[in-house]
């Protein structure tokens, strides 16, 4: 009774998912593309790789004929939710392993050596990460993802970020120039 109906339903399961999916802070910015491919991802050095396979992210839905054919809207709705935040969930352990891997690899990581966020820790890492910059030159700084007892370790560096300001224009400055001669992009001056 509901088989002409089926390529359609999974369809608007897709829609809705991917919109609740767009919603999630912290994965919901980032773009998603369909490939076709066979599988993982390799990273090379000159002297080593790191081979990461495909990972594996799921979730299930059942959605019942009667609830379908009684227009139950709630529970519809509420099915398509689960589906969506289990996907969430295994797509948020995937990035964060995969991260951790690249970072390892790469050497691309800072330990605190148990001491707590300090302005030195943050201007490693600032030194450490890429930065895009905007037309006008301001930074574009990526995504911090931290746990919310160290974001009030954050706060309490506000009081004396004076103190390390001219340190830190230095590094977004030289990053600047790094990243404009890298592009490409320096403009000439045009007499009219």
């Amino acid at each position: 009774m509901f088989k002409e109906t089926l390529e359609a339903d999974v369809k608007i399961l897709g829609k809705y998912s991917k919109y609740i999916i767009s919603l999630d802070p912290l994965v919901g910015d980032i773009p998603s593309a369909k490939k076709l491919h066979s599988g993982g991802v390799i990273y090379r050095s000159e002297e080593k790789k790191l081979e990461i396979p495909l990972g594996m992210m799921s979730s299930e839905v059942s959605l019942t004929v009667a609830d379908v054919y009684n227009f139950n809207l709630e529970k519809i709705c509420t099915d398509i939710y689960e589906f969506a935040q289990g996907f969430l969930r295994d797509m948020t352990k995937t990035m964060f392993a995969t991260l951790s891997q690249v970072t390892d690899f790469t050497g691309n990581i800072i330990d605190g050596k148990g001491k707590g966020v300090s302005h030195e820790m943050l201007l490693e890492m600032l030194e450490k990460i890429h930065i895009d910059f905007d037309e006008e030159g301001n930074p574009q700084f990526p995504s911090l993802v931290i746990h919310p007892n160290m974001a009030k370790s954050f706060e309490k560096l506000k009081s004396d970020e004076e103190l390390y300001k001219s340190r830190y224009d230095k590094i977004i400055n030289r990053k600047r120039e790094a990243y404009y001669a890298e592009k490409g992009c320096r403009g000439l001056s045009r007499i009219d």
